[in-house]
Formats: structure tokens, sequence, C-alpha cells
């Protein structure tokens, strides 16, 4: 059996579906996955071992240069990758009319999507309900908290049997382990949920003989945190691969409700993970497991001691 599945952005997005996407692999391994996805998110769907295609679309550039020949260029290149397979399944994971259309100019023979009552944080609903229009089936999934939202949805479709008591998590490479790097995620879309004392944490952490590097999701990051975190090694921007490897060669990771930091959980990397209570919470995104620390707290008030203190039980649990 072949599966189009339409996850296009964000990176936090793509990764809440590893841990479906891991399961479904051990109950029905015979199914092989193409992946629709935004461009700067391509490398993601390469870490799950059942995706074999990436098939790639740059909407929010098309959206930007709509007449021009590149655009039109590109977009007929995508929907050639669209139509060369007859899939079996088409699924809409994303739940937006732009996704539901993309699925349907895939030509699905059986198109599945979110129905209206799918729970998207406090509220029944999908994002963009007219996309639902374009499904041929819908699944219905009252779960807020996300990873295990996906795990029913497609459980739901392909009949197999989710066990919600069980986690799974990316194998991360054998690589050397750099005993005194701690990386930092303070980058984030959403002004709410940053912190705004990296550099003081960053300063306690020296002290301690640690090296503590920034990763930057672009220019206007890196030359920002340049700024705001002088006391940390500020790197520029690099590939998806190029983080995960860095994360696999740290000590541990701290980050706000970003994707990096779920990157981390779902390598079930050591992490210490900021919420900001009332704006954000980790029952809906979190990737749990007993080295990922969670702070849910008001973060305008989170003093640099209790981030610290969090920290302390990873560095003795992790060799």
């Amino acid at each position: 059996m072949r599966i189009l599945i339409i996850k296009t952005s964000s990176l936090g997005d793509i990764v809440h579906c590893f841990q479906g996407m891991l399961e479904c692999h051990l109950h029905r391994p015979e199914i092989i996955f193409d992946w629709v996805v935004e461009k700067p998110f391509a490398e993601l769907p390469q870490l799950l071992p059942n995706v074999k295609k990436i098939i790639t679309t740059d909407v929010r550039q098309w959206r930007k240069k709509p007449f021009q020949a590149t655009t039109r260029k590109a977009f007929k290149s995508s929907l050639r990758e669209l139509r060369e397979h007859s899939y079996d399944l088409t699924i809409d994971a994303q739940g937006l009319i732009r996704t539901a259309f993309l699925g349907y100019l895939s030509r699905p023979n059986i198109f599945y999507g979110h129905g209206k009552k799918t729970m998207l944080h406090d509220a029944y609903r999908m994002k963009e309900s007219p996309g639902r229009y374009f499904y041929h089936h819908v699944v219905n999934v009252p779960e807020r908290h996300l990873p295990s939202q996906f795990r029913k949805f497609i459980g739901s479709i392909l009949q197999y049997p989710f066990d919600l008591n069980k986690s799974y998590f990316l194998t991360p490479s054998k690589r050397y382990k750099d005993s005194k790097t701690i990386l930092l995620f303070p980058n984030t879309s959403c002004v709410k949920k940053t912190w705004g004392r990296w550099n003081e944490l960053t300063k306690e952490l020296n002290l301690k003989g640690f090296k503590v590097c920034v990763i930057n999701g672009s220019e206007k990051e890196y030359l920002n945190n340049q700024k705001k975190i002088p006391e940390a090694r500020n790197l520029p921007p690099t590939s998806i691969m190029d983080v995960k490897q860095l994360i696999e060669a740290s000590k541990l990771c701290i980050g706000v409700d970003t994707g990096l930091t779920h990157l981390a959980c779902i390598l079930k990397h050591p992490c210490v993970s900021l919420y900001r209570e009332n704006v954000n919470t980790p029952d809906v995104g979190a990737i749990y497991h007993e080295n990922n620390k969670i702070i849910h707290q008001d973060l305008a008030s989170l003093e640099v001691g209790r981030v610290y203190d969090a920290v302390l039980p990873l560095l003795d649990s992790v060799k």
C-alpha cells in the first residue's frame, strides 16, 4: 500500500506526527508513505523509516509572486509529482484549505481529513473548515494533545490498535557527545511564548564550565540574539540535519515551546522545556519522556535559578 500524506508545516507540527508514523511502521511495516511538505522543512520526513519520497511545495513564495514564470514552473513541477503515483489513500493531516486543495490536485482515490469535531486546543473545529468539502471521509479526534491526536487519527484510518501508554522516538545517531555543550532554543514565532533571561542563564552555565550555544533559524534571529545573548556562542542558520547532529552531540537542550525543542524531545534527548502559563500548555504539544523536564508557569516571572535547578538532575542522569 502506498499513501500520500500532507503535512506541510511547521517544524513542530511535523514533528508532532512522528510518534504516530513510528507506531504505524510497527503495526503496518508494508505501507510506504510519500510526504508533501513546504520546502524549508523537507529534511524532516526523511528521518522516518516509512517515508520514501518527499514532495516539496513553496506556497508561501508562490503567493508572493503568483504570476511569475518561476512560480508557474515550480507549481507545475509539484503537480507532476503529486500525480506521479495513483495512491491507495491520501491523508490531509494539516486541516487547511490549501492542504486540502493540494490533496484534491493529486486526484485521490480515497481522501481522508480531519472532521469538524477534531479538537484544536480547546475548541472542536478544523482550522479552516471549508477544506473538509474536498475529503471523501473525515475522522473526528476529540483529543487536544497533538502527538496523541495524530496517533488516533492515522490509527483510525488504517485500523490498527494504537496504545497511548507506549511512546515512540527516533533512534539518534551514535556520535561523540560533547559533555560540556548546552544548546539554547530561545526563538519562536509567538512573542507570548518567549523568555527574557537567556543571557543571565548563560552566564550561570558558563561559570560552571559549560559551553552554551544558541541555535538560530534565520539571519534576523542570529543578529538579534548576538545582541540579546552575547555571553553565548550564537550559531548562524543551518540545515535541519545539521541541527539534529548538534542536538545529538550536546549534553542537553533548553528551549521554549518551539519546533527545535520538539525535535530534541522526539530524539529523546535531555531537555528543559519552558511553557508559558495561560498561553501554551504542555498537555497540547509536549513530547513527554523521562529526561524532558517541563516548566509551566508565567515566564515573565520565571527565575534563572528555577531553570538551573531543572538542569541539574539532567547533568547527573546523562553520561
